[in-house]
């Protein structure tokens, strides 16, 4: 059986470079978004290296796979072009500290914020 490395708190910091606190790695945790601890003594916890690196991994794979996704140019009614990152980072959702407010959701470009159809596409999403 290979040798399995247990990572203290300390360690899962400095070494691995995860800075997240205590209380969020529960979180994390239990909503089965990082590796489970393992009990090695009385109020000491230890998570296993191969399963933080897979950990790790999958976060590099999924950073980098957002990252592949090109924009798409959208040809303009006047002629002109313009950029627009892809249906998958574009969703429509409100800005940080916004409440859910038609005039502070993304909308696809050329929709005004003020027109009828949007308001009522926005009042049937919620």
């Amino acid at each position: 059986m290979a040798q399995r490395r247990l990572l203290s708190y300390e360690v899962l910091k400095s070494t691995k470079g995860v800075t997240y606190s205590k209380q969020h790695l529960r979180r994390l945790e239990k909503a089965g978004e990082f590796p489970r601890r393992v009990p090695i003594g009385e109020n000491r916890y230890g998570y296993v290296e191969d399963e933080v690196d897979a950990w790790l991994e999958a976060k590099i794979a999924a950073r980098d796979e957002v990252a592949a996704v090109p924009d798409i140019i959208v040809e303009r009614e006047d002629g002109r072009s313009s950029i627009r990152p892809s249906d998958k980072t574009s969703r429509l959702r409100p800005r940080h500290g916004a409440g859910r407010d038609i005039h502070q959701l993304r909308l696809p470009l050329g929709e005004s914020t003020t027109s009828r159809t949007n308001t009522a596409r926005f009042n049937s999403q919620t």
